[in-house]
């Protein structure tokens, strides 16, 4: 019989920082020791996504590879091994059928039994929300940032220079004078390439096929501009 210990963090900001890893691995230890086993092995997913299947990740391949009949899996949190309530039972009952017991440290009762199945599904059904909470937030933000018009990544748009210190776009108005000078050119008969190449003579330097984007947003922007 061995003992594994699996630790993911999502973001590769954590994974450098190592918190959150170093944290869970010392959770684990103990968790481990309380039974009179040492980790065998470990296996770590930094910078690794929850949304991914356990059986997608690559230390979660090798861990599924790796194990026995007989052998224990310990993990900090639920959270941490499964994306939702319906893959972390899916997958407890399938490895308790082979002899493999999993040992999350959020959920004091063994998940196989009819006790730890009911508290292992309640809790795996609260990370479940909790992450859909996140996703909500975070998405509530960026709208509000956009709203703002602040920048919530990606490049910096043609026309529109960015104040780092405070992520706001500005220059709309030179925005909207490059998306009219694109569309005078178009009227002339220019094709999106020449317009691009006349453009990109005059110092902005633009792809034809950024021509195309612009010109498909310029009724947008000229109603913005009468807006304001």
């Amino acid at each position: 019989m061995a003992a594994y210990g699996y630790i993911r963090v999502s973001t590769d900001e954590q994974a450098t920082e190592g918190h959150s890893l170093s944290q869970q691995k010392a959770v684990i230890e103990t968790m481990a020791g309380r039974v009179g086993l040492e980790v065998a092995d470990w296996f770590t997913e930094a910078g690794v996504s929850g949304k991914t299947p356990l059986a997608d990740r690559p230390e979660g391949r090798r861990l599924l590879a790796a194990i026995e009949a007989g052998d224990q899996v310990f993990a900090s949190k639920v959270d941490r091994m499964f994306r939702d309530s319906a893959d972390a039972l899916a997958a407890v009952s399938r490895l308790a059928k082979s002899g493999v017991a999993i040992r999350f440290a959020d959920v004091p009762e063994d998940p196989s039994t009819g006790v730890g199945r009911l508290l292992f599904t309640v809790l795996a059904a609260f990370a479940h929300r909790e992450g859909e909470a996140v996703s909500e937030r975070t998405a509530a933000v960026a709208a509000k940032m956009k709203r703002d018009g602040k920048r919530t990544g990606g490049r910096t748009p043609l026309g529109m220079t960015l104040d780092r210190e405070r992520k706001e776009l500005t220059g709309q108005d030179q925005q909207r004078r490059l998306v009219a000078r694109m569309a005078d050119l178009k009227a002339t008969g220019m094709s999106l390439r020449q317009i691009a190449d006349t453009l990109t003579a005059e110092g902005v330097k633009v792809s034809f096929a950024t021509v195309r984007r612009y010109l498909d947003r310029a009724p947008a922007l000229q109603a913005e501009g009468a807006e304001a």
